[in-house]
C-alpha cells in the first residue's frame, strides 16, 4: 500500500509539472500570436505605403517622359531619347 501511495505521489508531482509546463506554453503561444498579429499589421502598412510611393514614382516618371517627348520634337539631343526609353521601363503605362 505504501508503494502505491509513493507511485501516486510521484504521478501527482509529474502531473503538476506537466500542468505548469502547459500553462507556460499557453502563455508563450499567446505572446507569439500577439506578436505575429502586430507583425502582419506592420507588413500590411509597409505594403500600403510602398504602393503609394510607387504610384507617385510612376506618375512622376510619366510626367517627365511626356515633357521630354515634347522637347524631343523640338531638339535633336540623343540623350533625351535614351532617358525617355529608361522612363518607359519605369512607367510601362501609356507606352
Amino acid at each position: 500500500m505504501l508503494r502505491l501511495s509513493d507511485q501516486a505521489t510521484d504521478t501527482s508531482d509529474i502531473l503538476a509539472v506537466a500542468l505548469s509546463d502547459g500553462r507556460i506554453i499557453r502563455e508563450l503561444q499567446s505572446e507569439v500570436t500577439d506578436s505575429m498579429a502586430d507583425l502582419v499589421k506592420t507588413v500590411a502598412q509597409l505594403s500600403d505605403t510602398t504602393q503609394i510611393e510607387l504610384d507617385k514614382i510612376n506618375g512622376s516618371a510619366y510626367l517627365i517622359r511626356q515633357h521630354l517627348e515634347v522637347q524631343r520634337h523640338q531638339s535633336l539631343w540623343p540623350w533625351k531619347n535614351w532617358l525617355i526609353k529608361a522612363l518607359e521601363l519605369i512607367y510601362s503605362g501609356n507606352a
